[in-house]
């Protein structure tokens, strides 16, 4: 078709992105024996964000305690 740039063969045109929002992603733990717990809301879900929450939950922890953490995600 004239006038429209389809580029290079096999590539993929630009696509226009949607940039109106920013996401957050949360972090929560809870004792409910204990009725307690901790949160955190960041903007991203990576290994900094995760020891940020490990750290955030062993402020939380009973001294001669244990935590078990499981994922799901």
């Amino acid at each position: 078709m004239e006038g429209q740039d389809e580029g290079a063969r096999g590539s993929r045109p630009p696509a226009p992105r949607d940039c109106r929002y920013a996401w957050a992603h949360v972090f929560g733990a809870v004792c409910p024996a204990r009725d307690c717990g901790a949160a955190l809301i960041l903007p991203h879900a990576n290994a900094e964000a995760m020891n940020l929450h490990l750290a955030e939950i062993s402020q939380r922890v009973a001294p001669g305690a244990h935590a078990v953490v499981t994922l799901d995600g």
